[in-house]
């Protein structure tokens, strides 16, 4: 078929993905016939060939994304993409698409995430495809990914040792990102480093090439200074961090790190595409969630980590029988931060810090 002969759902995709560089007959392919092999014409039986709406591609050719553009029967149109077109062509992105919205399919997804589709603003361009593809190949290697013992794990005179728990509580978080965890949690008494945690976290993951992108989120004006004049300005000569404000936000778009009060990314978070970071750390997590706030970071599709002293645990009345999961997660911390068992991904709380001497 044509492209003049389109549906005006394929028009409206096609040319948003023009505007984003994508170039039809070349890495944007409309309805192209894809011949099945006789096993595959086995383990789909009427069907010779396939033919999806629109297919993204490389330079090489190898299929970045399929797209179904009949949403109509939705329940029929997700499952074709991730039954026949998945298992045919193995793309890594699948987007369903109608006049009204866009679905969106990372097959990248582990743990709880991974089950459903989820809508999105728009497109990625090619360039945004190969870096979450390449940055998923080298989350797979097997290599030592070193913590830099200059910003955590110093010596502390008050305790007698080394604050081993910092470089600990990393490589946890390293190890549960490189699995593909989505929603991680840190408890971890005030005064014992949480920032210059995250800055080592973060300079680790931009470092080894797991992140480009990484959002930096607290819920007070002091605290964003505090975090880049004291925390971020240790890495930010090798990876750049501004504090993004109303106004800056594309001033500083290419920066490594964000820093953003709670109050700042409300208003502005629309404005940002859901694919835009690759990880939101969390500050004080139990002070910045409510219902409107749990839809902005749902908005972004990548993991979140909460850091809290204090987290929140859901207790309910007896009477209260029909409170939905959505609920629970905004007034629980550990549900939203993917801790079903109620226990986080590394603790060391206040009576922790106190017995071992690093807090008196």
């Amino acid at each position: 078929m044509k492209i003049n002969e389109a549906t005006s759902t394929d028009l409206r995709v096609i040319k948003e993905l023009e505007k984003l560089g994508w170039k039809v007959g070349d890495t944007l392919l409309y309805q192209p016939e894809y011949k099945l092999t006789e096993e595959q014409q086995e383990e789909f039986p009427g069907h010779k060939s396939i033919k999806p709406d629109i297919v993204l591609q490389d330079l090489q050719g190898n299929v970045l994304a399929v797209f179904e553009d009949k949403l109509e029967d939705e329940k029929k149109a997700l499952s074709k993409l991730r039954t026949l077109y998945w298992r045919v062509l193995k793309p890594r992105f699948l987007y369903a698409c109608s006049s009204e919205r866009i679905l969106f399919y990372d097959t990248a997804w582990h743990g709880l995430e991974a089950g459903e589709f989820r809508r999105v603003d728009g497109f990625m361009s090619l360039e945004e495809m190969l870096l979450k593809v390449e940055q998923e190949k080298k989350r797979n290697l097997e290599r030592e990914i070193r913590i830099d013992k200059n910003i955590i794990g110093g010596y502390d005179p008050a305790a007698g040792k080394e604050r081993y728990f910092q470089t600990e509580c990393v490589q946890t978080l390293i190890d549960r990102y490189k699995t593909g965890k989505s929603k991680m949690l840190v408890h971890m008494a005030t005064g014992l480093g949480k920032t210059r945690i995250a800055v080592a976290l973060s300079k680790a993951l931009l470092e080894y090439g797991l992140a480009k992108r990484i959002l930096f989120v607290v819920d007070r004006i002091l605290l964003a200074k505090q975090a880049l004049d004291e925390g971020f300005a240790l890495i930010s000569k090798d990876f750049p961090a501004a504090w993004i404000k109303s106004s800056n936000y594309k001033q500083y778009r290419n920066y490594n790190i964000h820093i953003v009060v709670i109050d700042t990314l409300e208003n502005i978070f629309s404005n940002i595409p859901n694919t835009f970071y690759d990880l939101i750390i969390v500050d004080e997590c139990h002070r910045s969630i409510n219902i409107n706030r749990k839809l902005i970071f749902d908005h972004f599709l990548c993991p979140r980590i909460g850091l809290t002293a204090t987290p929140k645990k859901a207790i309910l009345a007896k009477n209260a029988k029909d409170i939905s999961e959505e609920d629970l997660e905004i007034l629980d911390t550990y549900k939203l931060f993917g801790c079903e068992t109620g226990e986080p991904d590394y603790q060391f709380d206040l009576a922790r810090g106190i017995d071992e001497g690093f807090l008196a």
